[in-house]
């Protein structure tokens, strides 16, 4: 198998999905994913910024079930799109890191290390931007 050095138990090569339910957020036209999908949300248990992913390596990119997993876990919304990329891509933007939070689900993960300063998360959105690509139900 591929490359496992990791923390957390999220292995470099998993394929981790950001689902998306609004079309301003993506482009099809030119494949091109907002930033803002991946900035992350305040938790106040952890007293930390993340940003909540699933890892979705284990599904066929085709499967219905990879749709249905964005839907079961987003206030009864249908997903149109993902922004995908892996653990190594994540990782290589530094201070994040990738680690499994499954309360919510088996598949879940969180993207986690976030600085405090909005300017300072927009910036590392951009980054994973940048090494995420886009597929979409259109």
């Amino acid at each position: 198998m591929g490359d496992k050095s990791n923390l957390g138990g999220v292995s470099n090569e998993e394929e981790l999905s950001r689902y998306i339910y609004e079309t301003s957020k993506y482009n099809t036209a030119t494949g091109k994913i907002n930033h803002r999908i991946f900035l992350p949300r305040f938790n106040d248990k952890t007293e930390s910024y993340e940003t909540s992913m699933f890892r979705t390596l284990s599904i066929s990119r085709n499967s219905k079930k990879i749709w249905k997993l964005g839907s079961d876990f987003s206030d009864g919304r249908k997903p149109i799109a993902r922004g995908i990329t892996t653990a190594k891509e994540v990782r290589s933007i530094k201070p994040l890191e990738v680690v499994p939070e499954t309360s919510p689900h088996p598949l879940h993960a969180n993207i986690v290390n976030w600085p405090h300063k909005k300017e300072e998360q927009m910036d590392l959105a951009r980054s994973i931007r940048e090494v995420a690509w886009l597929d979409s139900q259109e």
